[in-house]
C-alpha cells in the first residue's frame, strides 16, 4: 500500500473525487460488513483457534491500527480510484483501488473490535 501511495504521488495523482467502486471491491466490503449475519470460513492458515495467541495481541492490534492510520494520512494526497494495489496470490487482475483496499482495511478492523 505504501508504494502504490508513494507511485501516485510521483505521478502526480492528486484526489479526484468520492471513491469508486469496483466489482472486485464491493463485493469485498460486502464481506467485511459487520452487520452482516453471514459468516465466512477463513482459510486453514488463518484459522488461530488451535494456535498459541501472541504474548500480547492487543498490543500487536494496536500497532496496526496505528499503521492504518498513517496510511490513511499519507493516502489524502493522492487519487484513491487511479492508485491501484497488487493482490498476492491471485492469478486474474489482482489489483484493487487503493480507496476500497483502504475502506476493506477500516471495515476489517471494525469487525474484529465489535467480535
Amino acid at each position: 500500500i505504501e508504494l502504490a501511495i508513494h507511485k501516485g504521488k510521483a505521478r502526480r495523482w492528486t484526489p479526484s473525487g468520492p471513491v469508486q467502486y469496483t466489482v472486485r471491491g464491493k463485493r469485498a466490503l460486502k464481506q467485511a460488513e459487520s452487520q452482516q449475519g453471514k459468516k465466512y470460513k477463513s482459510a486453514k492458515r488463518y484459522n488461530f483457534f488451535q494456535k498459541p495467541t501472541a504474548e500480547h495481541p492487543l498490543k500487536s492490534f494496536i500497532i496496526g491500527a496505528e499503521k492504518l492510520q498513517r496510511l490513511l494520512q499519507l493516502a489524502k494526497v493522492v487519487d484513491l480510484n487511479k492508485t491501484t494495489v497488487h493482490k498476492p496470490h491471485s492469478w486474474f487482475g489482482g489489483h484493487y483501488t487503493l480507496g476500497n483496499l483502504l475502506e476493506w482495511l477500516v471495515r476489517h478492523s471494525e469487525k474484529h473490535l465489535r467480535s
